[in-house]
């Protein structure tokens, strides 16, 4: 500390007459200075925010807090004759946040980010590979006079071939078929340029397609593909230059899609890959983008030709990064039942939601928190063989009212503890490939030892050792010596002895000697069988084709659709299917489709550039069984140009007319729930919830909303102990809502991890319907069985009434 503090160097200069405000918020006046080298001299400078309030008669005093919160310098800043405070320092590696303790409390800490000059494996700063990059969102999320400096910051974050995940909304670009927008009030334009200018490129997303070509099925989805694949050329061919990658559409699986099957994603990839391809564009496609590991939709779009038409798959997770492994392993599983299992996979978005208020900084517990969970995110991709990583969210942002909060810099743009977690944990695993993970037991406390090697150096290892828990004071001892120790921001762990470091963050980087640890490692982990099937080349895929099928039910004649398929009243026994075949290119085409194996094929000419639509009646009884309850129509179309026409694949819910007794009778195990128990029942609503109902109804409620929220209520029921959840299979229930409204079923497994349907159960219209939801379909990949459940809705009105008659847990 002593010698820390002499590295301050106060800078001298004459007092202004005027002085500055105490009232005032000092404020960085250039975030660039935020990032330091290791050990380099560095001159912040502060400007006054705000001029009312008694004026500060001296130059003010100075802290300087490391990591965990303790002082390492004091000083007294500077003031130059235009009322500018400075502060001169000289930082080793490390997170520090400098306070003005005599500014005003609307003056909040400061962060910043001294970055180590190599890793502990000794990699260069400035040679940090592609894997973490970050997505940044700054053309929604930040105003464009905050970008330009945020984006030359963002080469100290992410390594110098990383990508930066950039959003735009298609339809306020294209705002007419004859005019453009580039710039948008967003600077959608301007603000590439500058990435570009930084020599950072993108990976791009986009949604809202221009609402004039329509809506397929009333959906999201752009209905007029040909006129979509027009305005998408012009677009790509003016900005692919700025991308390093294309994720076509975001989530698509849940709201953003329409919470509609993923039959109705699949055309507009196939649309814009199309013509990327032929206007000779070859920037990276990914697709999927999913926001759940819902089983119904991934595969569904799986069976829609996804895997071949993409060159990477991408999708998100908010959640305790222990859970990473389990997620990856099924999406491995997922795409080695669908014959890719190398199919690269990138995470780009992932994080985890802090409390907090909008527009103030977190405090030091919450941001270390938060930082452990990203940092160890990062490790758990690396090992499990995500190929790109993405943090979110580089700006601060708030959502939900403001309930949820993110961001790894504050309102300021200053560093928080989670963007120096989030990099420091790039930096030291660049390089790195992953070598196996040590026993738990090798050390008290720790739940995760992850074991990386650089292939040039097979003398040192990096050991990621993991406790899980911000604990200031915390140490762990293993049994090997450690060479050095690094903290989660990279500043230098001081060793008690050989054998013992702290662990003050929940999270230690270790470099050690590689013979000291080869006899402990263990290489047979569920880690190192996804890391090796990730190294493993996907074949590429298949040629873009011209001819698209985009299927198009007749909304009017089903009970309800949903991300996992459609529902038909059970007096419907044949069901007519449309079908648009839209020829993407010049040439017409005679194309031949059958909609089942059994069903007579149709023939029809398409001219260039033109889409025709083929209707097709499917006896719902001679289609074979599909995932869960459904019946699968499988559509298939053949080209006289010989190209490739990729499939058409539907989920139809045959038990959508089902009653519960027919449910009942097809299952091997129920369990009626006994709704009037309220001892079971928990209250959890933004509004006035009463728990009431009327014959038929067992169970239900009313709740009213007070202006100005998001309308949510949902109700959580504990499950009797005696559930035998080894034999359950997915929750059984007739339900009714009065008013419009998207209902969904939730769950929590024994640790509390939660689970939900993206979907509405049923549509909101005030009659009764029945509704089997499979475990399958709604649980994601960390989480176990229901311990408690909740039937809830988020409400389109100020007041709703939710009723259930029956519910049960059964097993099938």
């Amino acid at each position: 500390m002593i010698s820390l503090r002499r590295r301050i160097v106060q800078c001298l200069c004459i007092l202004p007459s005027a002085g500055i405000c105490l009232s005032s918020a000092l404020v960085p006046e250039n975030i660039t200075e935020l990032f330091p080298m290791d050990k380099e001299a560095v001159r912040l400078t502060f400007v006054a925010k705000g001029d009312e309030g008694p004026t500060l008669a001296k130059e003010p005093h100075y802290r300087i807090l490391n990591y965990e919160g303790k002082e390492i310098a004091r000083g007294q800043a500077s003031i130059d004759d235009a009322g500018k405070v400075s502060v001169q320092a000289v930082l080793p590696a490390g997170f520090y946040e400098l306070i003005f303790p005599e500014a005003s409390s609307a003056s909040p800490a400061t962060g910043i980010w001294s970055l180590n000059r190599h890793s502990l494996l000794n990699v260069p700063a400035s040679q940090v590979d592609s894997f973490s990059g970050i997505d940044a969102a700054l053309s929604w999320l930040t105003k464009p006079e905050e970008r330009p400096e945020l984006i030359r910051n963002l080469r100290n974050v992410i390594g110098s071939s990383a990508l930066v995940r950039e959003r735009m909304a298609w339809q306020d670009i294209h705002v007419r078929e004859d005019k453009w927008n580039w710039e948008t009030k967003s600077a959608y334009e301007s603000t590439r340029k500058m990435y570009a200018q930084a020599g950072i490129p993108l990976l791009e997303v986009f949604h809202n397609a221009p609402k004039r070509w329509g809506r397929s099925q009333g959906g999201r989805f752009p209905d007029d593909l040909l006129a979509a694949s027009h305005s998408w050329s012009h677009l790509a061919r003016r900005w692919h230059g700025y991308w390093g990658a294309l994720e076509v559409w975001n989530e698509p699986d849940i709201g953003f899609g329409g919470h509609q099957p993923a039959d109705q994603y699949l055309p507009l990839l196939k649309t814009i890959r199309y013509t990327m391809r032929e206007a000779g564009i070859d920037t990276p496609i990914g697709g999927g983008v999913f926001a759940t590991n819902g089983r119904a939709y991934i595969s569904l779009a799986a069976r829609n030709g996804l895997l071949d038409e993409c060159d990477f798959v991408s999708f998100h997770y908010y959640g305790d990064p222990l859970g990473l492994e389990r997620l990856i392993g099924q999406h491995r599983m997922w795409l080695a039942e669908f014959g890719q299992p190398h199919k690269p996979l990138w995470l780009t978005e992932c994080g985890i939601t802090r409390p907090g208020k909008s527009g103030v900084r977190p405090d030091r517990e919450v941001q270390a928190r938060t930082a452990l969970t990203l940092a160890m995110q990062a490790v758990e991709s690396r090992a499990c063989g995500i190929e790109r990583f993405f943090p979110f969210v580089y700006p601060a942002y708030s959502e939900r009212s403001g309930s949820r909060h993110y961001g790894m810099v504050d309102h300021l743009r200053t560093p928080l503890r989670t963007l120096a977690a989030s990099s420091q944990a790039a930096h030291v695993l660049s390089g790195t490939v992953y070598a196996g993970d040590l026993p738990e037991e090798t050390a008290k406390d720790a739940k995760r030892f992850r074991v990386f090697e650089i292939p040039d150096n097979k003398e040192s290892m990096l050991v990621v050792a993991y406790s899980g828990t911000v604990a200031l004071g915390s140490m762990m001892k293993v049994p090997f010596p450690v060479q050095s120790a690094q903290g989660i921001d990279g500043r230098l762990l001081e060793l008690a002895d050989k054998q013992t470091f702290p662990i003050p963050d929940g999270i230690a980087y270790l470099k050690v000697a590689a013979r000291d640890v080869k006899n402990l490692l263990v290489k047979d982990t569920e880690a190192m069988r996804l890391y090796q099937l990730a190294q493993k080349k996907s074949p590429p895929p298949p040629s873009a084709t011209p001819i698209v099928l985009q299927p198009q039910m007749d909304m009017k004649s089903l009970s309800a659709v949903s991300s996992s398929g459609y529902f038909f009243p059970k007096e419907m026994t044949r069901i007519p299917v449309n079908v648009g075949v839209n020829n993407l290119g010049k040439d017409a085409r005679r194309i031949t489709l059958q909609a089942g194996a059994s069903a007579p094929h149709k023939t029809i000419t398409v001219a260039g550039g033109a889409r025709e639509i083929v209707t097709m009646e499917v006896d719902v009884e001679t289609l074979p069984a599909g995932f869960a309850e459904t019946k699968q129509l499988d559509i298939t179309a053949t080209s006289d140009g010989g190209e490739r026409v990729g499939p058409v694949v539907l989920l139809l819910n045959a038990s959508g007319g089902w009653d519960i007794g027919r449910h009942l009778k097809e299952s091997n195990y129920q369990y009626p729930l006994s709704l009037g128990e309220a001892y079971r029942w928990t209250k959890h609503s933004s509004g006035k919830l009463v728990f009431e109902h009327q014959a038929p109804a067992t169970w239900g409620f009313r709740v009213d909303f007070p202006g100005g929220v998001d309308r949510w209520a949902y109700p959580r029921f504990t499950l009797p102990q005696e559930v035998d959840s080894a034999r359950t299979t997915g929750v059984l229930l007739k339900a009714r809502c009065a008013n419009p409204a998207t209902i969904r079923l939730m769950a929590w497994d024994d640790q509390g991890r939660q689970s939900y349907t993206p979907f509405s159960l049923f549509p909101a219209d005030g009659e009764w319907h029945v509704v089997y939801v499979s475990y399958e379909n709604f649980l994601q990949a960390d989480v176990g069985k229901p311990m408690k459940i909740s039937i809830g809705l988020n409400s389109k009105t100020e007041s709703n009434i939710l009723e259930v008659s029956d519910l049960y847990i059964i097993g099938k």
